[in-house]
This record gives C-alpha cells, sequence and structure tokens, in this order.
C-alpha cells in the first residue's frame, strides 16, 4: 500500500530545497531572516506558512509541519519555498503533489 497525503492530515512534513540554477548545488540559507513556504491550493487559494531548517541550513532546505486546517481540500496543490537573507532573495522550483480525499 503507498502513502498518500489525505485532506484534514495533521503533522504531513513538506520538505523543500532552494538549489542554484546554475550550479544544480543547494543555497546556504543558514543566515536566511525569512522563510517561508508557499501553497496553491486546488482552488487557486495561495497560503503561506512560516518555515525552518531540517538541518542548520547550509543544504537549502526547509520545513513546514502541517497543522489542523491546512490541507482543507483534496485535488492538485503545488509548492514552493522562498528565503531572503541580506545578501539574496530565492524561490525553489514549484513542485506539484496530491491531497486525496477520504471515504467521507
Amino acid at each position: 500500500m503507498t502513502c498518500q497525503i489525505r485532506a484534514g492530515d495533521i503533522g504531513t512534513v513538506f520538505i523543500v530545497q532552494i538549489v542554484d540554477c546554475e550550479s544544480g548545488l543547494p543555497i546556504d540559507l543558514s543566515l536566511a531572516t525569512t522563510m517561508t513556504i508557499k501553497f496553491l491550493l486546488p482552488d487557486k487559494t495561495v497560503i503561506e506558512r512560516t518555515a525552518v531548517f531540517t538541518t542548520d541550513g547550509t543544504d537549502g532546505r526547509i520545513q513546514y509541519v502541517t497543522i489542523a486546517g491546512d490541507l482543507s481540500l483534496a485535488g492538485l496543490w503545488k509548492i514552493q519555498a522562498y528565503a531572503v537573507d541580506s545578501g539574496f532573495t530565492n524561490n525553489s522550483e514549484i513542485e506539484e503533489f496530491r491531497v486525496y480525499s477520504n471515504l467521507s
């Protein structure tokens, strides 16, 4: 049986990495002052959630753990990370994932 993200799930961890487009290497986010993960819901609503490092930020990875009400709609979602420090403003690639409905 495969693992699927379900509408209403709480505690789902989303990890997104920001990489340099030319080299493909992770961008060091350890000095970032702003880190968010943006979600585009199936109804075209955009929500932003404050993100934290998965480690120390040097790997370019940030994460968000869902709370009640976050995964409210079944359907195709999009996700993108955003980070800012004094020397850069960067966005990750946009990725897609599906949130599945429940029996009731």
